[in-house]
């Protein structure tokens, strides 16, 4: 699976971008592993380092955003974006 078509999407240059870019080439040019295997790995750094830094409950309560988020986004309902789940306010909400 390439991202590079995702990554072409991120043109701001952000602290988060950058990252989200870095993240995107280790994963296309990481060879030896299936698809699902890698979004395995994201998935544990995601829960393992989100769980630390934000929480267990906050962080578990961040994914239920996403989750919401994207089965809106499916069913054509979405009104929102990814970008707002790393807006200011809503990490506001679950930290505070």
């Amino acid at each position: 699976l390439m991202m590079s078509h995702v990554k072409a999407e991120y043109e701001r240059n952000t602290d988060i971008d950058e990252l989200y870019e870095q993240i995107c080439d280790l994963i296309d040019n990481f060879d030896g592993l299936e698809a699902e295997e890698k979004t395995i790995a994201l998935l544990r750094v995601g829960t393992e380092y989100g769980s630390q830094m934000m929480g267990l409950n906050e962080y578990n309560y961040f994914l239920s955003r996403v989750l919401n988020l994207t089965l809106a986004i499916q069913a054509g309902k979405g009104i929102g974006s990814f970008d707002d789940l790393i807006s200011g306010d809503i990490l506001k909400e679950i930290l505070h």
